[in-house]
């Protein structure tokens, strides 16, 4: 590439400039000012100097859009290197983080050179003089949906990449070089470099940066028991009750969404005895006066015929939206005369109808969400009583006659509280079953109607296709097929939320911690105490307002292994507040896989046993001595 250097003061700092040579930062403390400065011995240089880098006219990169100027800058929190490679204007991530000075007793210097007119820059540790990220050896793309930067980074030195699963995902990857290379599709390259130079001391200067985690209640730190498929609530009592009868050490008890009317939120299934859950605020207070404390779940997504709805409506909560009145899907829109006349983004979760998906980077729609929490844990039902009946015309006085009563079926409101202690938000990310598919695989479920699902502008011929079908999937796509798209089981890159503000495809990574974010509020003005909110979906930051499992497992030993490392990860992202779904969610376990996961899970700051149906349940308080810790 040509380089071209400018220089703009946006602020002050001290002593960090670029040349070939090496400068760093010798008054990191507040109040750096030209007297302090030069009192210290310090050079001092105005700060956000960036350089302006033109593209090497005779490379291409085959994703097209390439954008021919960007800028290089630099700044230092405390110890902690901030470098940004950007343009402005261009997408950054609506989050709010403290940005706290960090602190350590090594210092992290910055070099910038020019080879054969190719711009590099290194990271260096100016204790050892070792190089902890070099661009030197090239591979640095920068075009509209594609962006890639390459490290020369031996592979015994990584830990901590996060969770990579999948075995061809692709935005993070090592080469032979040996090089680590990050790719992404959208926003700028923001990288902090955090110096420790211990594993503790960089966990702490990345909370400096991103908040430090929220302390859950005492009893949240317990053990805790779910499972997806009870058949009603007679049925989690007679488990639950075995499970105190043979003494284990239960703290909470947490309802899947078995619990609900339907699968709607804010509900209590009250439909037939089958699946009756109506005394659930009877057995929540029964759980409190043995000790016990109860999580109720909920997903972020709301039937559009629902009372729920409505009153979001009423209150000027926004959800996720298509862009314009053109792309709706009339055909879905205008079965529901609450959304006909929106631009409102219809997907299909569990509930019987379509829903919609709160955006909860908007003010009203957080409000609203807390409303609903506050008005759940105070509900108002319906109650059958019998009443005497009588004429207008006989006096008062007769209805206490000693004769035989005449009675009459008159329904009552009465407000019964469900005072749960915590949330669980998922499906936050956000899902949406069976997107841009013909024949999704609820159609062969009894349970979900055969209600049309999502479709996304994903035809490249169509110009509203550009977010959908980007030149550059990620490889994390594949794993749902090689026909894929970024739309598949969530909603449309196109989509936009916050008022046509921020796009879909830029911002839905950001929507399990928007939703942990009101989530937690609404959490403490509905119970008035500490509580936890535990979310499936996470973004930096996330662990300042909640916690995180690591999402649906199954009973293998693969998962026990990726337990033990993504529940160590998450502690260094912040997120102390994690756990795995103990003996596995899916399929059945066995003695010795579900002994060793309760060893391990022991050690677990959330330690839940959850499984689906009767995967495990003869395992739990029956004749397996080994459960009980």
């Amino acid at each position: 590439m040509e380089i071209t250097i400018q220089f703009i003061t946006w602020a002050l700092f001290c002593c960090l400039f670029w040349t070939e040579g090496v400068r760093f930062d010798c008054y990191p403390e507040q109040g750096a000012s030209p007297e302090n400065c030069n009192a210290r011995g310090c050079i001092w240089q105005p700060t956000d100097e960036f350089i302006k880098l033109k593209k090497n006219g005779s490379a291409k990169s085959p994703w097209s859009n390439d954008i021919n100027e960007i800028f290089f800058a630099a700044n230092m929190i405390g110890k902690t290197l901030n470098v940004k490679i950007f343009v402005p204007g261009r997408y950054e991530p609506p989050v709010k983080l403290p940005r706290n000075p960090s602190t350590s007793k090594d210092t992290l210097q910055l070099a910038t050179k020019e080879n054969n007119k190719l711009f590099a820059f290194a990271v260096i540790r100016k204790s050892s003089k070792r190089r902890l990220f070099d661009t030197s050896i090239g591979g640095l793309i920068f075009a509209d949906k594609f962006l890639q930067i390459a490290t020369l980074l031996p592979s015994d030195v990584m830990y901590g990449l996060g969770e990579h699963l999948h075995p061809t995902l692709k935005e993070v990857i090592t080469a032979p070089g040996p090089t680590l290379i990050y790719r992404t599709i959208g926003g700028n390259l923001d990288l902090y470099f955090f110096p420790g130079p211990t594993p503790e001391e960089v966990t702490q200067q990345y909370l400096a940066l991103v908040g430090t985690p929220y302390l859950p209640a005492y009893w949240a730190l317990g053990f805790q028991i779910s499972r997806y498929g009870y058949k009603n609530l007679k049925e989690m009592e007679e488990i639950i009750g075995r499970n105190i009868k043979a003494g284990v050490p239960l703290d909470t008890v947490v309802a899947d969404i078995d619990y609900m009317d339907r699968y709607k939120d804010f509900t209590i299934g009250k439909k037939t005895v089958i699946q009756d859950w109506k005394d659930l605020p009877v057995y929540v207070k029964e759980l409190h006066n043995k000790g016990l404390r109860t999580i109720l779940i909920f997903d972020p997504a709301i039937q559009v015929d629902h009372d729920s709805f409505k009153r979001a409506m009423d209150m000027g909560a926004r959800f996720v939206e298509w862009e314009r009145h053109d792309q709706v899907m009339r055909n879905i829109q205008d079965q529901y005369p609450l959304a006909k006349n929106t631009k409102i983004m219809l997907g299909v979760v569990w509930p019987d109808r379509h829903v919609a998906f709160p955006d909860f980077l908007d003010n009203n729609t957080a409000k609203w969400w807390t409303q609903e929490f506050v008005r759940f844990w105070k509900k108002d039902y319906f109650q059958q009583v019998k009443l005497p009946l009588h004429s207008s015309t006989d006096p008062p006085s007769n209805i206490f006659k000693k004769e035989p009563m005449r009675l009459q079926i008159e329904e009552v409101t009465k407000t019964i509280t469900v005072p749960y202690d915590g949330i669980w938000i998922d499906m936050n990310e956000p899902s949406s079953f069976g997107t841009n598919e013909n024949h999704p695989w609820y159609y062969n479920d009894a349970d979900h109607p055969n209600i049309q699902p999502l479709f996304c502008p994903t035809n490249p011929q169509d110009s509203n296709s550009q977010w959908d079908e980007p030149p550059y999937k990620t490889q994390a796509v594949y794993q749902y097929g090689e026909s894929a798209h970024l739309s598949s089981i969530t909603l449309c890159m196109t989509a936009v939320q916050a008022n046509g503000t921020h796009r879909f495809y830029n911002v839905k990574s950001l929507y399990g911690l928007t939703e942990t974010i009101a989530t937690l509020d609404a959490q403490y003005k509905a119970t008035k105490k500490r509580g936890i909110v535990v979310s499936r979906s996470t973004f930096p930051s996330s662990g300042h307002y909640g916690g995180h499992w690591l999402g649906d497992n199954t009973a293998t030993w693969a998962d026990l292994q990726s337990a033990a490392i993504g529940v160590q990860e998450f502690n260094m992202f912040g997120i102390p507040y994690v756990g795995t779904d103990i003996c596995g969610f899916n399929k059945p376990t066995n003695e010795e896989l579900c002994l060793r996961w309760q060893q391990m899970g022991a050690f677990h700051p959330f330690m839940r046993l959850a499984y689906i149906q009767l995967t495990i349940a003869f395992w739990i308080a029956a004749e397996a001595p080994f459960f009980i810790l």
